[in-house]
C-alpha cells in the first residue's frame, strides 16, 4: 500500500472542504477504512489544532479511482479550491484546481484523471513537465 496525503486549500473554509472530501472518499468502498483526518501539531501559542490533511492508504490499482473521485468532488465545488495529493516516500505530488477543471471537456477530464492516476502509481520521480497537475 502507498500512503497519500490530501490537503485542501480553499477561499472559503478549508476545514469544511476537507470534511466534505473525507465524506466523499469514505463513500467509496475501496477507500472505506483507509482514510483518516490528521491535524499537525499546534503552534506553541495554540491550545489545539483542527484536521488539516487526509491520509489515505492507497491499495495497488486504486490511484485512478482516487483521481476520478477527487476530480468529481472538485467539479462540484462552487468556489475556488485547490487539492494537493502527495505520495509519501518520494513526495510525488499532483495539484488539482477547480479553476483549471472548469475549462476542460469530458475527454480532457478523462485524460487528466488517467495522467493523475499514473503519476500517483509510478515509482520514479517526475519532472515538472510530466506533472499532470500543471498544464492541459
Amino acid at each position: 500500500m502507498t500512503e497519500v496525503h490530501l490537503q485542501v486549500f480553499s477561499d472559503k473554509s478549508a476545514i469544511d472542504d476537507l470534511a466534505s472530501l473525507e465524506k466523499t472518499l469514505i463513500s467509496v468502498e475501496e477507500f472505506r477504512g483507509r482514510t483518516r483526518s490528521v491535524a499537525h501539531p499546534p503552534a506553541a501559542d495554540r491550545l489545539g489544532s483542527l484536521p488539516d490533511v487526509l491520509v489515505l492508504a492507497l491499495a495497488n490499482g486504486t490511484a485512478v479511482l482516487l483521481a476520478s473521485t477527487a476530480v468529481s468532488w472538485i467539479r462540484h465545488r462552487t468556489h475556488d479550491i485547490r487539492l494537493l495529493i502527495t505520495r509519501k516516500g518520494d513526495e510525488t505530488s499532483v495539484e488539482l484546481t477547480a479553476e483549471r477543471l472548469r475549462g476542460l471537456g469530458q475527454e480532457e477530464i478523462g485524460a487528466l484523471i488517467h495522467r493523475t492516476g499514473r503519476a500517483l502509481e509510478q515509482e520514479r520521480p517526475r519532472t515538472a513537465h510530466e506533472d499532470p497537475g500543471h498544464g492541459p
